[in-house]
């Protein structure tokens, strides 16, 4: 009898163990189904991104709020002494993305360089209850987060947290650190456009310098026209904005305007300031300026096309400009634009052979040819910007 009941104590034991075996088999299929899901998830997020960074970044922390089933979710980070949250997900209305760090539990994430995820749980027992002001405000209970690092130095952490006790399991604490990880790429990323962009922006100051100098070299040479460039490039500029160029083709044309004028270094400086009207010999040579500021500053490679520009500045709509009598379509917009301001600016202002027609008949000049040698909407744009916005040339 002892027997029977032994072999039956056991075949008890080893059912019980088949079946929490069998338990586990099933718990580690339903995890592992969860886990290629979510990770699915975050292959079509990733496959999803665009060229912002930032804008990735808050799509990966709307991400692992949605597979953290968490309240909301935060990716906070330290930028010029402030924690800002650059990436939320269901974050109220009235919370404020910008705070002093001290106290907050991301700061703590990141300045302790957390590299294994922090869980704290009973938020309103913490000693977070005090010194962090979303904690009481928002009836937390539990804080999931992580450090963020960039070049092994950490500078975010991504967190979700919960107004109801929660617990991760390991497949969420792998999605929840593959999710961070990627933010660090992104971070990586941004890092790498900010350097770029402070790279550019030093450099077209020093192309701005070397510019102005080319501008004063001219000038030097032809007195009268002193600050005619400046002045044709500050009316194509507004001219260009009214048009709503974008910013590349504003500052090409900006660029151009300034030095418009430069192959006329090669024009002997008794021409150009010559006090009586130009012969036929003496005119050509005027008309090789462009051609020979296009030859100057072909071999240099700017951002933008500013030595067909200048090349063009000087050719009209029906094919009666120079160097290359284009026409029409033919001629870039750019040109186009500094044409006319060209025109305007040169006819209002005296010159040693001539005093100064004024805007009136400079305006009179562009209206009357409008179509026939200037664009009709340049001309139109110039005009509401002399008589409407009251621009105005400086003073010289």
């Amino acid at each position: 009898m002892e027997n029977k009941d032994r072999m039956m104590d056991q075949l008890i034991k080893e059912l019980t163990e088949s079946r929490n075996r069998i338990t586990e088999l099933e718990n580690f299929e339903i995890e592992n189904k969860l886990i290629e899901k979510n990770l699915k998830m975050i292959n079509k997020c990733l496959q999803g991104f665009c060229e912002d960074p930032l804008k990735n970044i808050n799509q990966l922390t709307c991400l692992c709020g949605e597979l953290m089933g968490a309240t909301c979710a935060l990716y906070n980070r330290i930028d010029k002494g402030m924690l800002y949250s650059w990436g939320q997900w269901h974050t109220p209305g009235d919370y404020c993305p910008v705070d002093k760090p001290e106290g907050h539990i991301c700061y703590d994430v990141i300045k302790n360089k957390c590299d294994d995820i922090m869980v704290i749980r009973n938020l309103s027992d913490s000693i977070y209850a005090k010194t962090d002001p979303n904690v009481i405000f928002y009836k937390l209970k539990t804080y999931v987060g992580q450090a963020v690092k960039f070049n092994n130095t950490s500078i975010g952490s991504l967190c979700v947290v919960y107004q109801k006790d929660f617990i991760p399991n390991n497949s969420e604490k792998k999605i929840f650190g593959i999710i961070s990880a990627a933010i660090g790429v992104e971070e990586n990323s941004r890092q790498g456009q900010e350097d770029l962009k402070e790279t550019l922006e030093k450099l077209r100051k020093a192309l701005g310098g070397v510019i102005e100098a080319m501008s004063l070299t001219i000038e030097l040479r032809d007195p009268y026209t002193a600050g005619h460039q400046k002045r044709v490039s500050d009316l194509a500029r507004m001219i260009a904005k009214e048009m709503g160029l974008s910013k590349e083709k504003i500052e090409a044309i900006r660029m151009a305007g300034a030095i418009h004028d430069i192959g006329k270094i090669s024009v002997p400086s008794e021409i150009l300031s010559k006090p009586g009207k130009l012969n036929d010999l003496e005119m050509l040579m005027i008309k090789t300026h462009p051609k020979i500021g296009f030859d100057i500053l072909k071999p240099i490679e700017f951002p933008w096309s500013v030595a067909d520009i200048i090349l063009q500045h000087h050719e009209r709509l029906d094919g009666s400009g120079y160097p290359l009598g284009l026409k029409g379509e033919h001629i870039v917009l750019e040109a186009k634009i500094l044409g006319v301001a060209d025109v305007v600016e040169a006819m209002s202002s005296h010159r040693p052979y001539r005093p100064g027609h004024g805007i009136g008949e400079a305006l009179e000049e562009i209206s009357k040819n409008k179509g026939i040698l200037y664009e009709p909407t340049v001309v139109d744009i110039c005009w509401r910007l002399f008589t409407s916005k009251k621009f105005k040339f400086e003073k010289k």
